[in-house]
């Protein structure tokens, strides 16, 4: 009589990662996210079936680290594969300079008036055309400005809460789980419901690209319209970046809908 073959139990490291790969991809609102984390915990799934032993060091190996350690890998890793990196460190500086526009708490210390002051540098540095015409516009608002827009007289009155356990209208940005304004309204707070209609739109433009046939081709011809070659990510990206691609899917969209309205008013 053959023994009966005794399974291994699933390690902690792998209960983890499988949480996280299953949340994501029933909460994502991307649908690479969705089925790039259905296709990681299928990968585990099997893998703990067949070879549990190994799925546990899989999941061990891949347990979150440091962002020291991560750094160093990608770096040798894309050394490795021949990928070129030279802008890759400037890119990296000019996405954290990019958290002094999302009001993050964590983001630098100091009083409201040394946060104002450092979003403003930051304008200035990346977007001077934008911080150039904003300074006119300020330069040219009435004496009465503050009561004008946000019918205040003091600006104590616009710096926060009315009261210190009450959560603004639209928390800082961060995860909807974890949003103070989303709880306390037990809905979506403003800044969340536009990231999430945003989020959504996005997400039927990449459907209508890869799915609808004329959504492909619009795809194709601005490929090729702009000389790049699709099978380069990097180009697939910068075809979706182009307002003229955007503005061709929008109105596909916007086509499919009314068909629909129209379908289901017969």
């Amino acid at each position: 009589m053959t023994a009966p073959t005794i399974t291994p139990p699933m390690s902690d490291d792998l209960l983890r990662l499988r949480e996280r790969a299953l949340r994501l991809a029933f909460l994502s609102t991307s649908p690479t996210y969705v089925s790039a984390c259905y296709g990681v915990d299928r990968v585990l799934d099997t893998l703990q079936q067949k070879l549990p032993a190994d799925a546990n060091e899989l999941a061990e190996q891949l347990r979150y680290k440091n962002r020291e350690e991560i750094d160093a890998y990608v770096l040798a890793k894309a050394a490795e594969l021949g990928i070129d990196t030279s802008d890759w460190a400037e890119r990296r500086r000019d996405l954290d300079d990019m958290t002094l526009y999302r009001y993050s708490p964590d983001a630098h210390d100091g009083s409201l008036a040394t946060k104002a002051r450092n979003h403003w540098d930051a304008l200035v540095e990346h977007h001077a055309p934008l911080a150039a015409h904003l300074a006119e516009i300020l330069r040219n608002l009435h004496p009465d400005w503050l009561d004008d827009i946000f019918h205040a007289t003091r600006l104590e009155d616009v710096t926060g809460p009315k009261h210190e356990d009450t959560p603004p209208e639209a928390a800082v940005p961060g995860p909807y789980d974890e949003c103070v304004a989303c709880s306390e309204v037990g809905d979506l707070c403003r800044f969340h419901k536009g990231w999430g209609e945003g989020q959504d739109e996005i997400a039927r433009l990449l459907q209508l690209a890869t799915q609808h046939p004329e959504g492909r081709r619009i795809i194709a011809d601005r490929a090729a319209d702009l000389g790049l070659d699709l099978d380069e990510l990097a180009a697939l990206g910068e075809v979706f970046h182009d307002e003229v691609t955007q503005e061709k899917l929008t109105n596909l969209l916007n086509r499919e809908r009314a068909d629909r309205a129209t379908e289901e008013t017969r």
